[in-house]
């Protein structure tokens, strides 16, 4: 008789296949004592990643891939296909340009030895255009390097009154039940994860930082900087959604993020910088003055 499943590996891709046998080899080395799963939930990639999945699948290793039509981002959908597929008790989420430490699924394992716990992963980052045979060793020297910058930023969170803001979905578990998933309604990047720790911390689920980074994120170096003026605008949706989910402030860390956002009064193109001085709501009503006059995409 096989033994229950105890980890559903959730990992979500798009178009990443030139880093998708890295971090599969690293989810497959796993040293964690307890049968686990690898779900790849694919977000519409065309970039042929299911044959370099298939040459992975044959570790003995339970990899399934569950694949959506693409239909713009929608990371919540995918993630929650594959928290339908599951069969774990424990869900930990990554995402499909995170290299694993082979600590990863024990350290968040041990973490939930407190009950009603939010695992919150940490990761370093590596940013390269070099995505080369000798990638692995680059990340495997950043992640032996002492954890710093998002650690940082974690910390800050789980010390202030907006804890949950220290778990991001691209390393993050919680034990599988049906108040698990992500709303679907928050489409392209951002938000989706805030909302859901959220709702489960006001469940009293309460955040715990995992000891040490555990993960390394792979990027190049202008991913997720230089936003286009779609992305912003969608970002701004986002944020507009959380704050009519939570009309009396309680998503204001969050929400203050679309303080970065410029509207260009000339060209009515909206972009990512600096931080403005106007409050998020001065934001929100030129979107809303944006939009009204026909502008958006």
């Amino acid at each position: 008789m096989s033994r229950r499943v105890e980890i559903s590996l959730i990992i979500t891709c798009y178009n990443q296949r030139p880093l998708i046998e890295l971090v599969l080899q690293s989810a497959i080395a796993q040293q964690v004592g307890v049968p686990f799963e690898i779900l790849i939930c694919d977000d519409g990639s065309n970039d042929g990643v299911l044959d370099t999945i298939r040459a992975c699948a044959e570790s003995g290793i339970d990899i399934r891939y569950i694949w959506q039509p693409d239909r713009g981002f929608r990371a919540a959908r995918s993630r929650n296909n594959g928290i339908r597929c599951a069969r774990g008790r424990l869900l930990v989420f990554v995402d499909g340009d995170t290299w694993m430490s082979p600590t990863l699924l024990h350290d968040h394992l041990q973490a939930h030895q407190v009950p009603y716990t939010l695992g919150c992963g940490v990761r370093q980052t590596l940013v390269t255009d070099l995505w080369d045979t000798a990638l692995k060793a680059r990340v495997q020297a950043v992640a032996a390097q002492p954890a710093r910058g998002e650690i940082d930023h974690q910390r800050r969170w789980l010390a202030s009154a907006s804890p949950w803001m220290a778990c991001l979905s691209g390393n993050f578990s919680v034990p599988r039940s049906a108040r698990v998933y992500f709303d679907e309604a928050f489409e392209s990047w951002g938000s989706e994860d805030r909302d859901l720790a959220f709702r489960l911390w006001r469940a009293r689920y309460r955040p715990r930082l995992l000891n040490g980074a555990n993960a390394v994120h792979v990027r190049r170096p202008n991913d997720g900087l230089a936003l286009s003026h779609g992305q912003v605008v969608a970002l701004i949706e986002n944020k507009r959604l959380l704050r009519s989910k939570y009309p009396r402030g309680e998503m204001t860390a969050s929400i203050d993020m679309v303080r970065n956002c410029h509207l260009d009064p000339r060209t009515g193109v909206w972009s990512f910088g600096p931080r403005r001085d106007a409050s998020a709501e001065t934001v929100f009503s030129e979107f809303s003055t944006w939009k009204a006059r026909g502008s958006c995409e």
